[in-house]
């Protein structure tokens, strides 16, 4: 709230360090350095390593550690030397900054104590607002599990420090500022019992500061302006350091101190300063006209038919257009300091009319100004985008210094009506834009260029260089009529637009809020919805999204939070789909056909998180409203409303509507709920920007009243006509503060924080309830979720509520990682082998959205990834810690990884084997042994096999290995640690086959019955022989054996080789053959397949011939053509053989007596062996042409010595054996 009644005295103590001593600081960059307060829980340690008790907190900023105790605090200011470092650095400090300041110099310390004397027995030290995050310490001795979970706090307050009086050490947001400290006196407070002493260097007063020597320069401690203030008036004290006696001072108030009343020093008025700014005819303004840089400097722009607006010397001090008798609007730039005093402001635009519609500072603090014109001059500058005006209006954007020094400026449009409503730079100061068009062309430049128009009004949006460059642009809309109006970047680096539409197409994406518009109500004839899109910093649509209800819903305003969430801000006339059930106000104020403004928050994602009403029975202006947010995510929205109720709330700035229109403020907190409402002004009164700068709210509007607006002594206390104003507020006396996590892990404590009032009620889910300012719930567990609420009773009597959902959320597992062991390759302790691509997702075990960090003994970062393979620092055995943290909520959970390094396996090389040849080279091995061989009794080592092709074998080898490399193969061996497998070694040994020399003996031996025996030699090149018979006999035991019978018999032989013996046998059969006997030859003659087949006696092994030639075992002989064979029969041994002639008859089918010298003639065959006898051959009449003899050459086809005609013939004979044969065949002439 903005409104208090009764006083105090706060004495605001600021720290000012020597130049020298910070610019001697650079190089120092921890990561926590000055985030909180860390409360001791034991990890401060004094120089030998113990406990040090006697602080409480540690804030480290550069150059100075303040420590606060008990009865006081003292400052550590430290200066490195530049000489080489020989002591350690101080211990308190965390491990990183301990060694970013002991690597290259040594520190030089010095010690300011300030000790509290006769303070109040009853003191009590509270610790308010902590710091979203904790930090865990591992530099106690004797403290391997480290102390974990540390709580930092924003501020740290003693109470009851002397009666009546109070102190707070606060971090101040000035980060120029060290520490800020505070004495707060109520009415009953004595300020003259303040009394402290101090211990170290040299301290003196100096004009109202304390100044205490360094080595390094002069430490100040000052106290600021004082005030004393009652029903929001002040009055101006003056607070001096005054010294009580040797190194003892306190504070001495030289004013009257009123009855009840409290004196502050440094207060925080409600209204800073307001001013008109406006000339002797009309200003205007719209949403996003408003920005600031960085040094709190406000920039406005607008339009002004005025034409005394400009200062001089500013770029444009003549309004061009001002002897138009209807005064058609030109555009106006300005541009005021913090206190409310113009620094310059100039004119922009031609003869035609000017409008800017927004400005946006960039990092450089340059100002960048939209807005459209009819104005064909004094618009672009040479050489830009687009020198010359397109058509009836284009947009235009402009790029000045924050001096007012234009630096280019460019049309953007085409032939038809284009404006250009909003636009914001990225952090490279690129410039991005966008608006409504009419246009097809000038709106997409170049290859990037995406979209393409459509018919009628579209959206539009590009970006440009910071030197005006187009780097893409694009169209957006359906069939209807679109028009973007605000645009802003979101630390997610990501483009968000808003706007209002009536396409039902080619504006929203699936799977977001609102996919399709909706169709319209009774109330109005038109369907047009507010829609919000995303965008890459490229131009591509990430995601689109509808938002409305039943009738006509403007989206006027957007901003993106500290958390990439949209607030979204505009008018609507919908009784649907705005006010969520939980939200602010679920149900419209006023009318159901008239306006309400609405406030919505959406995802980064797309998904709504709430929407709600804001408007009272009366119409809140349809035409403006913003909305800005601040570091906190709170939320402010100003418009216009004509609307007596559901504005104000109590207590605050103006809690009543006067007039018939007037501006109002409201702020509300991340979740929606309305912390306070105020009107601002009377009578037509519209504030149509907003902007938060540090703890400053800035107001930009419209206005006709000539009541309620200005400060007296501001730049224009009066207004002229129709003005423009501007109102900067800071936070109020009655301005609470309530802090709390959205997260918080489970099992861990829930710390709520509230302060600004007298009196707190708690509430919250598991029946959570206290009075508490700032109650703490142990352990909480997923019960605790849920939205908490806080009632506050402020000093003013005024009560407020905050509400905010927390969620207990479970923390991540971190999975334990078995122990890694690495080979140490010379036993130094260390090994660079250590395998770490496993850990990550031992860690995780299928957990996602998780973040991993990696720490070494010291609690030094080692990034997110373990190298792999890891080399550990520490000799033998060493202990890395792994957080893993949910990336969504925080909590994180840490295990311990333990690194042993072991020496390489110490292995022997097995003995080779040998092996009896069994067949071919192949041999069955005996490896039972190669293990102990090899480990010689050793544990924790693995062995495996591999073949001569580095093909694994199976571990352990088989104990009956046949070799598969004949006669001699090669076994590698590799032995690895079992804990740690590249701690290995390597040996082999060989598989040997013996080769037993030849027996020299064939498997059959024959002997004819006229022979007695046969004499067998065998190989000399063994040891031993033995000769045995069927039953067993041996019969000779020397290398040579005479057999006699018929039969089998064995030699077994051996050989000592390599160590073995082995053994060999070899079957011997003995045949003894009788005379071969033909007994008889069948003949099969005349047919398509002649054969003989001779039939033999005797109890040889025989063999069969018909040519005496070739031999074979088979006695039948197939395919002979008719002729006279011989049929033999031999035994193999050559025991004998027997003859027999025998001939097979047959003629040719055909012949062609042509004198070719082939088949000339005619013959019956296989008569050669017999005695002559007659053929006589036949015509088909049975004449008889021929008779001629077996022995001749043959018929030649003539009868009488003429040739005979192709025909069939018939031949008949009988042969000396009485065989009668008689057949036809064909005479074939060509």
């Amino acid at each position: 709230m903005f409104i208090r009644n009764v006083f105090t005295l706060l004495l605001f103590i600021t720290l000012i360090f020597p130049n020298c001593h910070l610019n001697s600081q650079t190089g120092i960059t921890p990561r926590d350095l000055k985030k909180g307060f860390i409360k001791n829980q034991g990890q401060i340690i004094d120089q030998y390593g113990n406990p040090n008790d006697s602080v409480l907190f540690l804030l480290n900023t550069k150059g100075l550690n303040i420590h606060l105790k008990q009865n006081g605090f003292s400052y550590d200011v430290y200066q490195p030397q530049k000489k080489i470092n020989t002591q350690t650095s101080p211990k308190f400090l965390e491990p990183a900054f301990r060694k970013a300041i002991s690597k290259n110099a040594e520190n030089i310390y010095q010690r300011i104590d300030f000790t509290f004397l006769n303070t109040c027995r009853n003191l009590v030290i509270q610790e308010i607002s902590p710091v979203s995050y904790c930090s865990n310490y591992y530099n106690v001795p004797g403290r391997e599990e480290g102390i974990i979970n540390v709580p930092s706090y924003k501020k740290v307050i003693y109470k009851n420090l002397y009666k009546g009086i109070d102190l707070e050490f606060v971090i101040p947001e000035d980060s120029t500022k060290p520490v800020e400290y505070n004495f707060i006196i109520s009415p009953d407070g004595d300020i003259s019992e303040i009394q402290f002493k101090l211990s170290g260097p040299e301290v003196s007063i100096n004009d109202n500061s304390l100044s205490i020597d360094l080595i390094s320069g002069t430490l100040q401690e000052m106290i600021p302006q004082s005030w004393i203030e009652k029903n929001s008036k002040k009055t101006e004290v003056t607070v001096n350091y005054k010294k009580l006696g040797e190194n003892v001072y306190g504070f001495q108030l030289n004013q009257f101190l009123p009855m009840k009343g409290k004196l502050i020093i440094d207060p925080t008025p409600v209204r800073k300063w307001a001013t008109y700014f406006g000339g002797d005819m009309a200003e205007g303004s719209y949403s996003s006209s408003m920005d600031y840089d960085s040094l709190g400097n406000t920039y406005y722009v607008g339009w002004t038919t005025s034409d005394n607006m400009a200062t001089v010397g500013s770029f444009q001090t003549y309004n061009f257009i001002a002897e138009s008798h209807l005064n058609p609007q030109t555009g106006i730039l300005a541009k005021f300091d913090p206190s409310g005093n113009l620094v310059w402001s100039s004119y922009y635009g031609g003869k035609g009319p000017t409008e800017f519609l927004g400005v946006k500072v960039d990092s450089h603090d340059n100002i960048i100004g939209v807005g459209y014109t009819f104005s064909d001059t004094h618009i672009a500058t040479t050489n830009a985008l687009q020198a010359q005006i397109g058509g009836e209006h284009d947009g235009f954007v402009v790029k000045f210094d924050s001096e007012g020094r234009r630096a280019w400026g460019s049309y953007y449009g085409g032939v038809d009506q284009d404006v250009v409503k909003a636009v914001t730079v990225d952090k490279n100061d690129h410039i991005y834009l966008l608006g409504s068009t009419k246009s097809s062309d000038n709106i997409l430049y170049g290859s990037n260029s995406f979209d393409t128009k459509k018919d009628g009004q579209e959206g539009f949006l590009a970006r440009l260089d910071q030197n005006g460059n187009i780097q893409w642009s694009s169209y957006y809309g359906g069939e209807g009529e679109d028009s973007f109006t605000s645009i802003d970047i979101g630390p997610d680096s990501k483009l968000y637009a808003l706007g209002y539409t009536n396409s039902s197409s080619e504006i929203a994406t699936n799977g977001t809020y609102k996919p399709n518009i909706t169709p319209n109500g009774p109330q109005t004839g038109d369907m047009i919805d507010s829609f919000l899109v995303k965008f890459s910093l490229e131009g591509n649509r990430l995601w689109g999204s509808y938002f409305g209800g039943n009738a006509i819903d403007w989206g006027l305003d957007l901003k993106v939070d500290n958390d990439s969430n949209i607030i979204i801000a505009g008018a609507t006339q919908s009784n649907t789909e705005i006010g969520q059930t939980t939200s602010h106000q679920s149900e419209k104020g006023g009318d159901s056909a008239d306006w309400d403004d609405f406030l919505a928050k959406f995802s980064s994602s797309g998904k709504l998180l709430w929407s709600t009403y804001y408007g009272g029975l009366e119409r809140e202006n349809y035409t403006s409203c913003a909305v800005e947010t601040d570091k906190s995510n709170n939320i402010y929205l100003v418009g216009g409303t004509s609307s007596s109720n559901n504005i104000s709330t109590p207590c605050s700035y103006k809690e009543t509507f006067d007039g018939y229109e007037n501006a109002f403020l409201a702020k509300f907190d991340e979740f929606g709920n309305c912390i306070w409402g105020t009107y601002y002004g009377k009578n037509q009164v519209i504030a149509t920007d907003v902007k938060k700068f540090g703890e400053f709210i800035y107001i930009f509007g419209i206005t006709s009243s000539n009541e309620g607006i200005a400060s007296e002594n501001s730049y224009q206390s009066q207004i002229k006509y129709e003005d423009n104003f501007i109102v900067k507020f800071s936070k109020g006396e009655d301005e609470v503060e309530v802090e709390a996590p959205k997260i918080v892990c489970q099992n861990q404590s829930l710390n709520l924080y509230a302060s600004g009032g007298i009196s707190y009620r708690w509430s919250g889910p598991n029946n959570f309830s206290s009075i508490e300012a700032n109650p703490v719930i142990p352990e909480v567990t997923q019960d605790n979720t849920g939205i908490y609420e806080v009632s506050i009773e402020t000093q003013s009597g005024c009560d407020q509520i905050r509400k905010f959902m927390i969620e207990v959320t479970e923390p991540p597992m971190a999975h334990e990682v078995p122990t890694l062991f690495a080979c140490d390759d010379n036993n130094d302790g260390f090994s660079e082998y250590f395998d770490t691509s496993g850990i990550d997702a031992t860690l995780l075990s299928g957990q996602t959205n998780m973040d991993i960090t990696y720490y070494d003994e010291d609690g030094e970062e080692l990034g997110n990834v373990l190298s792999n393979p890891f080399t550990n620092t520490i000799k033998n055995e060493q202990t890395l810690r792994a957080r893993v943290t949910n990336t969504f909520s925080g909590c994180y959970a840490e295990t311990f990884i333990k690194l042993k390094t072991t020496s390489a396996p110490m292995i022997n090389t097995p003995d080779d084997l040998y092996s009896c040849n069994e067949e071919n080279g192949y041999a069955y091995f005996d490896t039972s042994d190669i293990e102990n061989q090899i480990l010689n009794s050793q544990n924790g080592l693995k062995v495996f096999y591999y073949d001569e092709n580095r093909n694994q074998l199976s571990s352990p080898i088989a104990t009956n290995f046949r070799n598969t490399v004949p006669w001699q193969q090669e076994i590698f061996i590799r032995v690895e640690d079992e804990n740690n497998k590249i701690c290995q070694a390597e040996t082999s040994f060989l598989l040997i086959v013996n080769q037993m020399p030849e027996i020299n003996l064939e498997e059959k031996y024959y002997l004819c019955d006229l022979e007695n025996f046969i004499s067998l030699n065998a190989n000399e090149d063994f040891d031993s022989w033995e000769w045995t018979q069927e039953d067993g006999t041996v019969i000779s035991t020397e290398n040579t054996v005479s057999l006699e019978n018929a039969g089998f018999y064995t030699l077994k032989v051996t050989k000592y080789t390599n160590g073995i013996i082995c053994q060999k046998s070899f079957d011997v059969e003995l045949i003894r053959s009788t005379l071969p006997r033909i007994d008889y030859v069948t003949v099969n003659s005349l047919s398509n397949n002649n054969s003989l087949e001779i039939i033999a006696s005797g109890d040889g092994e025989f063999e069969y011939s018909i040519d005496g030639i070739q031999f074979q075992n088979e006695n039948v002989f197939l395919d002979l053509p008719g002729g006279t064979y011989i049929a033999e029969v031999r035994d193999k041994l050559g025991c004998g053989s027997d003859f027999k002639r025998v001939s097979i008859f047959d003629y040719p089918k055909f012949f062609t007596p042509n004198n070719d010298g082939y088949n000339d003639f005619w013959q019956l065959q296989g008569t050669e062996g017999l005695s002559p006898s007659k053929i006589r051959i036949f015509d088909r009449y049975g004449k008889l042409l021929k008779e001629l003899s077996s022995q001749s050459r043959g018929w030649d086809g003539t009868f009488n010595g003429h040739p005979m005609p192709s025909d069939d013939y018939w031949f008949q004979t009988y042969l000396s054996n009485e065989t009668n044969i008689k057949g036809h065949f064909s005479l074939i002439r060509e």
